[in-house]
């Protein structure tokens, strides 16, 4: 246990180098790298109003931030932080995670640092004058309450820090409220995120005069400047080869994820890359029917995906590769069974290899209410007519253009492989009618991106398709039925 002059000597060491002071609290193993050490000075040395860091992906922006905020708590009696992000699950598992784990840190060497302090999952307490608080929301009806809420915080030496985490997706009327909180002329703000959106108040901190801005991209990262794991959870060193591969240097994506750069205007992407985002971070119960679209490969590069959508959510997604017909159907089936999906709602991509999937899961029996049916899934050729064939060159199209009004209030996993939607390209074609026309798979290899599978097999539960009950099947001479005949779901040319 410390004495009350070790305490206050420690304090005073920690106020002339929160570097060490974060290190040697919270046992850093590995200790704080340039940037984290950039971060952790502007707030706490140099004391800038306003921090605003744009970064690429796994750079240990969360990590410093926690340990920021607990530190400045630490050292500021009746001092007040609150954090903020775009989603409860983001500020309860991320940045709240972090700073738990550290104050735990804390306590184990420097017990009487925390003394009588309060710890739950989004909360610490030293005083009711004297704590730190978590606070967010991503539903449109709480909006107005949350930013109403956070006005009423006040801190009676005027000292108060506020975290914006993931800054891109945080709500405008929450900037609002942040605003509220910075009258004091010892309030500091510490804006952190990956640079997803070009406009709004995360964006708009990069131009403003007075705000110290900090920038980090992957070459700045140790395990990327050694090529090697020198601090484990920073960017692998095969992260930025991946991201080019998958979406393409000159893309958005690989801008924000690995430069940490904001995102250049394209004006012939079909989804932008913000909806994404606020899908990832949207929290909604599924509602609805549960569809599942089928994009089937068999070899080569292209994957194999199942996805489960049921209403604004997306529960399921599987990819795989290298896998034949029947391992294919024996997939598709296991996910009927187990997310209780009826036949009639499968899409399965019928161009190709998918026809014989189509084909063997018709072949398929299953026993219903003493019943002997059949898998009467829908074969889906994406270049058929679409409904719409005044504005929509074909089905793959429309279904797209559902997609991109779908996502604006959507709830996606946060999953990378989504983020092929943002890659999709469109055009009007000038053959007939200027009807909207999706980039074909085929060009966007060319342009050295990987096959939007996981996109295509969202975009076929979007398709509607209703097919024939059981297909026609030939028989011989003998009357003996031959393999079954995949038919068109649209009695439509093409």
């Amino acid at each position: 246990m410390l004495s009350d002059k070790e305490q206050a000597n420690i304090i005073l060491a920690i106020r002339k180098n929160p570097v060490w002071g974060i290190e040697e609290l919270f046992q850093c193993e590995y200790g704080l790298w340039s940037k984290q050490q950039d971060i952790t000075n502007s707030v706490l040395v140099d004391k800038n109003r306003i921090t605003a860091v744009r970064s690429c992906h796994d750079a240990g922006k969360d990590f410093v931030a926690a340990r920021i905020a607990l530190l400045y708590l630490a050292i500021n009696e009746d001092s007040l932080v609150i954090t903020t992000a775009p989603s409860w699950t983001q500020v309860k598992e991320i940045l709240w995670r972090e700073l738990r784990s550290a104050y735990s840190k804390m306590e184990t060497k420097y017990p009487t640092m925390g003394i009588g302090a309060k710890l739950l999952s989004t909360s610490l307490e030293f005083s009711p004058s004297w704590y730190a608080m978590g606070i967010a929301t991503r539903k449109e009806s709480e909006v107005a309450e949350v930013a109403e809420r956070m006005l009423g915080f006040h801190s009676k030496t005027g000292k108060i820090l506020v975290i914006v985490d993931e800054g891109s997706g945080v709500l405008e009327p929450i900037w609002g409220s942040i605003d509220g909180l910075m009258t004091s002329d010892k309030a500091q703000m510490l804006a952190i995120g990956n640079p997803y959106r070009k406009v709004g108040s995360f964006a708009k901190l990069f131009t403003t005069k007075g705000v110290h801005k900090i920038h980090i991209q992957d070459t700045d990262i140790p395990n990327i400047r050694q090529n090697k794991i020198v601090i484990p959870g920073l960017m692998s060193p095969k992260y930025p080869a991946e991201m080019a591969a998958k979406y393409g240097v000159e893309s958005n994506l690989y801008a924000i994820k690995v430069k940490g750069n904001f995102p250049k205007s394209e004006k012939d992407t079909l989804i932008s890359l913000d909806y994404i985002e606020d899908a990832f971070l949207n929290e909604l119960k599924p509602e609805g029917v549960k569809l599942l679209g089928v994009d089937v490969a068999r070899f080569g590069d292209d994957l194999t995906c199942l996805v489960v959508r049921q209403g604004k959510k997306v529960i399921f997604k599987e990819t795989y590769a290298k896998e034949d017909t029947m391992g294919t159907v024996g997939r598709i089936l296991k996910v009927i069974e187990s997310e209780g999906i009826e036949p009639q709602n499968v899409f399965v991509d019928v161009i190709g290899i998918g026809a014989g999937v189509v084909d063997r899961l018709h072949e398929k029996e299953y026993v219903e209410n003493l019943q002997t049916k059949r898998y009467n899934v829908n074969g889906v050729n994406v270049g058929m007519s679409a409904e719409d064939d005044e504005h929509f060159r074909n089905l793959r199209a429309e279904a797209y253009w559902q997609i991109r009004d779908w996502i604006k209030t959507a709830d996606l996993p946060k999953d990378d492989d989504f983020l092929q939607l943002a890659n999709i390209k469109y055009k009007y074609s000038s053959a007939k009618k200027g009807q909207l026309q999706i980039e074909a798979k085929a060009d966007m290899k060319k342009r050295g991106l990987v096959s939007p599978d996981v996109a295509d097999a969202l975009m076929l539960t979007f398709t509607n398709a209703q097919s024939a009950r059981f297909p026609i099947q030939r028989e011989n001479e003998e009357g003996e039925r031959g393999r079954p005949m995949t038919r068109g779901l649209r009695n439509r040319e093409f």
